[in-house]
């Protein structure tokens, strides 16, 4: 998986590089960007379990802002059962570049990544960035 995620991040040319991570794709993301420092503008996780003390145990290195990554986003539903801890401040540091949103997903699957996605609170940043404002 790592190696996929590698790939991904070598294809775009131009342009910021945004990076979307949801539940365990969010530690791959995670992982990935940690081991290649890439520069990132902006890391968004979603329904991500790497605030969890047993699965940050398991990372490679200590938890932290990988070295690349501007600013970062990370967005979770109080209900979704794989983000059962929230906040990733201020375990990450330097935590100034790191976001913590509750969002309320109102479909049946809180863990969704369709319900995240439609979250203003996800998407408006990635717009911006893209120039296409915060609609």
């Amino acid at each position: 998986m790592r190696e996929v995620v590698a790939e991904a991040l070598d294809g775009p040319d131009g342009g910021p590089l945004v990076v979307v991570g949801h539940g365990l794709g969010a530690v791959i993301a995670y992982e990935v960007l940690t081991e290649q420092a890439r520069e990132v503008e902006l890391l968004v996780t979603v329904g991500s379990p790497l605030a969890i003390t047993e699965v940050q145990d398991q990372l490679t290195r200590p938890p932290a802002v990988p070295a690349g990554v501007a600013a970062w986003r990370n967005a979770s539903d109080l209900r979704d059962l794989v983000a059962l801890d929230h906040t990733l401040r201020p375990e990450y540091a330097p935590e100034q570049r790191i976001t913590d949103l509750l969002v309320t997903n109102d479909s049946t699957d809180h863990h969704g990544i369709a319900a995240y996605l439609a979250q203003h609170e996800v998407r408006a940043p990635v717009q911006r960035l893209f120039g296409h404002g915060a609609g």
